[in-house]
């Protein structure tokens, strides 16, 4: 099976419960990379490993974001925004939140669309870069960096594989309580997970 695409990137504040709430598309993004951190823990008994744990602990992951609005990056890092004027106020007490993420990759095989979901992340500040304007033209994208980390359960990751495009968007759609009419543009992506279920 093969990785061929990317697509609907979305957020939304995790709850005391664990499930997700106030559910926002992220916009069109480029790529999406998601690495598990694991134990390495081994004991050793007649010369040889008799007990090995390679759980994940936690992990990291970034979202490369073609278009990274202020209500986006407000809502991801916990700063103030001021929706009527599009202010985003930064502060040094802002706490980023614990955030959900979604995307859908696109695969070849059966069930192609895949729902992934990672429900408990904590993103950090971005990078802010800037470039003039040369002879020709080059885009800049920005990449959000964050961890994520299990729930009290110790899920910290969910894939679920539709046939179709819309029955994944829906599946996102009600786990992160996103309402009807959210753009949900195509982006075309590469889609990378290093993270296997």
């Amino acid at each position: 099976m093969a990785k061929k695409g990317l697509q609907y990137v979305c957020m939304a504040k995790l709850q005391e419960d664990g499930t997700h709430a106030e559910g926002f598309y992220v916009g069109p993004s480029a790529k999406l990379t998601a690495t598990a951190s694991t134990n390495t823990t081994k004991d050793f008994g007649d010369n040889r490993a008799v007990v090995t744990d390679t759980s994940v602990t936690t992990g990291t992951i970034s979202i490369e974001v073609n278009e990274f609005t202020n209500k986006t990056y407000a809502g991801a890092l916990g700063h103030q925004y001021d929706e009527e004027k599009d202010i985003v106020t930064c502060n040094s007490n802002d706490a980023a939140p614990y955030m959900g993420v979604a995307c859908i990759g696109e695969s070849t095989g059966e069930k192609p669309y895949k729902a992934v979901i990672y429900p408990r992340v904590q993103f950090k500040e971005p990078t802010n870069e800037y470039e003039t304007k040369q002879e020709q033209v080059s885009y800049t994208h920005t990449t959000l960096e964050g961890d994520f980390y299990t729930l009290e359960n110790g899920n910290y990751s969910i894939k679920v594989g539709f046939e179709t495009e819309k029955e994944a968007k829906d599946f996102i759609n009600e786990k992160f309580k996103i309402q009807a009419g959210n753009p949900g543009q195509e982006t075309g992506g590469e889609a990378k997970e290093d993270v296997e279920v």
